[in-house]
């Protein structure tokens, strides 16, 4: 994707405009920038400031930052799958730095268009001073968010350390650090992934899409026969389904959409054929 936050805001939407998702997993790496946010650990992003914003009157600049909140339920399924060390079996063999492995830290992330690579500069006074509870920095992460809010979608960010932005990160580079911590921000991510349960749609809390071993109809939420109907999207990929061809016998790419005169079950057809029966 490259560095900056206006390529990243266009990458996003015309991904988010090509695969329709549910939510969007930022995965990538960051600069520390608290003492304890070692090379190689991991940072899920609970907020994103973009600090680059400000109004310069003559003798001071004044913050004015944007700010956006991780998902509330990508963050808590994040928080709940990446609890102790067993997600770290996730990393390939021998990738750990010396001192141990990684811990996840969840605090906010900033992002902004200047490459931070010095202690005492005045990027990071400032960073310091007005977003104090920062722990990493990067350059990416405040576009990803801006186009997931206006998209409409659920969005987590992830980074894996692979510096702390002090003007020793080309000596981190040729160690491999940058390799180590975008594994370790991957599998990190992936271990999130596998937390989420199947088939939650974006605009309802309840998993959908998902068969009872007993071979009932799964569980919906109250009216849902009404509301997909009329919203004609597939309940477990989301996208739109192609209108107008009943389908009694169900089967795969089929989505249950009400009832039928002669008390079968008329389906219309994923679109995407995500395999929803």
């Amino acid at each position: 994707m490259g560095p900056g936050n206006r390529p990243t805001v266009v990458i996003a939407e015309q991904a988010r405009t090509r695969f329709t998702p549910r939510a969007i997993i930022f995965v990538g790496v960051a600069g520390s920038l608290k003492p304890d946010v070692r090379l190689g650990d991991v940072v899920v992003a609970s907020r994103i400031y973009a600090y680059d914003r400000a109004k310069h009157v003559s003798d001071e600049v004044l913050a004015r930052p944007a700010a956006w909140a991780a998902s509330h339920d990508l963050l808590q399924a994040a928080k709940h799958a990446l609890r102790g060390t067993e997600w770290t079996g996730r990393v390939r063999a021998g990738a750990f730095e010396p001192d141990g492995p990684p811990t996840v830290h969840f605090k906010p992330v900033a992002a902004g268009e200047t490459l931070l690579s010095s202690m005492d500069s005045e990027l990071r006074e400032r960073l310091t001073r007005v977003f104090n509870d920062a722990v990493a920095v990067d350059m990416e992460s405040a576009g990803l968010a801006e186009a997931a809010a206006i998209g409409g979608v659920k969005t987590l960010t992830i980074r894996g350390i692979s510096d702390y932005a002090d003007g020793a990160k080309a000596s981190a580079d040729a160690r491999g650090m940058q390799g180590v911590a975008a594994g370790h921000a991957a599998a990190a991510a992936m271990t999130a992934l596998a937390a989420l349960p199947l088939g939650v749609d974006a605009d309802r809390t309840q998993p959908v899409g998902e068969r009872p071993p007993d071979g009932t109809e799964p569980s919906r939420p109250r009216g849902w026969q009404h509301t997909e109907a009329r919203r004609r999207v597939c309940g477990c990929c989301g996208r739109r389904v192609r209108g107008g061809e009943w389908n009694p016998g169900g089967g795969r790419g089929a989505l249950l959409v009400g009832r039928s005169s002669d008390g079968g079950r008329p389906r219309l057809p994923c679109a995407s054929r995500c395999g929803y029966v």
